[in-house]
């Protein structure tokens, strides 16, 4: 744990230790808590089952900048007494899964776990009626013992939401809090997001019923044929290792060089948006759900693992940025020797997102060298979140073609509104900033400081 300065004029001071503790307990739960759902049987039917897996699980202490921030919104002195009393998530914890369902299940496991829950907040059933914000949140007080024998009761708020909320909230929390716009021009923007959140939860519930319906294909088959794996590695993992190593160390650089750009609508040397992830093989692995069923189907379902071989995954906001990156790396020192645009023309099955391929020649201690082909892959969020279920529904399921057709033919048409969403949410992105490109030049002309971006 980090040493603290007793003298420092954080707000709150010292004491930070108490939330660091409080972070770890609550953590080492949640940890728990996934793997404990991880493992439900994927079904439809019954409390102990789950539809998807949870992707991620991200905690915060929240930064002193913006304890202050809310303190101070509420007219209250910069006190830690005022700071703990105002901000109920100074510790925070977010739960990403992958349907609506699975929520109440994972609510269900955090009130068992032994966590004390002193409020919850359900804006899942009923989102926010001002935004359409969707959430559940829980929060859990902790109580972290002193050595003079009292104790300290830390609040821990955690939420629990879809990837499809998630990508809606992270954009209105972009667009809301992160830009400074007339009141006038904001309530606009928020009207539109709000109009978007409620799309978007659309197509979470069509996405929801096309995978109980692949569940309800799975639970009545007997028999399940076993499809071998898609991709066999031709080096050894200490080559491909050390190839990926060569392009992670590229990719950085193009991510730094990515985010000196300006935000801009109209300039062509800009960007919209931001490289929300640069992920490599492990970290893409590890959301993926890769335990299938094997030959002999049974309620005890034998089970296989089966990853991704992508080497790298690149996911950015928005659709016109991925043009941009990719020119990047073109103009990188990786060797490009293929690329594949499923973004401008998206593959039959609806899937959408530009792929490359880099060639990494690897010296050997013998003298000799071998070739090693890196893929990279850089798609939006939109497209990665219909990527993820499709992965899973079409190659995770081992369900015969015949038995997959239903389920291909909701996902393509699940794919084109999920394009509107993106489209659409990208439309307000610039309409955003073409308000605060002219902003900034009216303020400019007059010679006042311009507005920070």
């Amino acid at each position: 744990m980090a040493s603290i300065d007793p003298k420092s004029n954080t707000i709150l001071g010292s004491k930070i230790v108490f939330f660091l503790s409080a972070e770890q307990k609550v953590g080492s739960k949640l940890i728990l808590i996934k793997d404990a759902f991880n493992k439900m049987i994927c079904s439809t039917k019954g409390l102990n089952s789950r539809l998807g897996i949870i992707k991620e699980i991200i905690s915060r202490v929240k930064s002193d900048e913006s304890i202050r921030g809310k303190v101070k919104k509420h007219k209250k002195a910069c006190t830690y007494e005022n700071a703990v009393e105002v901000c109920k998530d100074i510790v925070g914890f977010r739960i990403i899964c992958m349907y609506e369902m699975d929520i109440f299940t994972i609510v269900d496991l955090i009130k068992k776990s032994g966590l004390k829950v002193v409020r919850e907040k359900d804006y899942v059933t009923t989102s926010k009626p001002d935004t359409g914000y969707r959430s559940y949140h829980i929060t859990v007080e902790v109580p972290i013992e002193l050595p003079d024998g009292s104790v300290e009761k830390i609040l821990v708020e955690i939420q629990i939401r879809t990837d499809f909320m998630d990508l809606w909230a992270s954009r209105e929390h972009d667009m809301k809090y992160k830009s400074k716009i007339s009141k006038e021009d904001s309530i606009k923007i928020n009207e539109v997001l709000k109009d978007l959140a409620g799309y978007i939860h659309v197509l979470q519930m069509k996405m929801e019923k096309a995978r109980k319906k692949q569940l309800s294909i799975i639970e009545e088959t007997e028999i399940i044929k076993v499809k071998g794996e898609k991709y066999k590695e031709k080096h050894s993992p200490a080559v491909v290792s050390s190839a990926e190593s060569y392009v992670e160390s590229e990719l950085v650089l193009i991510k730094s060089l990515f985010e000196l750009l300006p935000y801009s609508a109209t300039q062509s040397n800009a960007r919209l948006g931001d490289i929300k992830e640069l992920l490599n093989r492990e970290a893409i692995n590890k959301n993926i759900d890769s335990r299938v069923l094997c030959s002999e189907f049974s309620s005890g379902s034998a089970l296989k693992s089966k990853k991704d071989n992508v080497g790298f995954r690149i996911i950015c906001m928005y659709e016109k940025d991925i043009f941009t990156i990719v020119d990047l790396i073109k103009k990188s020192g990786l060797n490009i020797i293929e690329e594949k645009d499923y973004v401008t023309k998206e593959k039959p099955s609806g899937y959408r997102s530009y792929h490359l391929t880099a060639l990494v020649p690897v010296e050997l201690p013998d003298g000799t060298v071998e070739n090693v082909e890196v893929k990279i892959q850089i798609r939006t969020d939109f497209m990665d979140l219909w990527a993820s279920r499709e992965y899973e529904m079409k190659y995770n399921s081992e369900l015969s073609e015949e038995e997959l057709s239903s389920t291909a033919e909701a996902l393509r048409k699940l794919s084109s509104s999920i394009q509107l969403a993106q489209e659409a949410m990208e439309g307000v992105r610039i309409e955003q900033l073409t308000i605060l490109e002219t902003a900034n030049k009216e303020i400019g002309e007059q010679g006042h400081v311009k507005i920070k971006k």
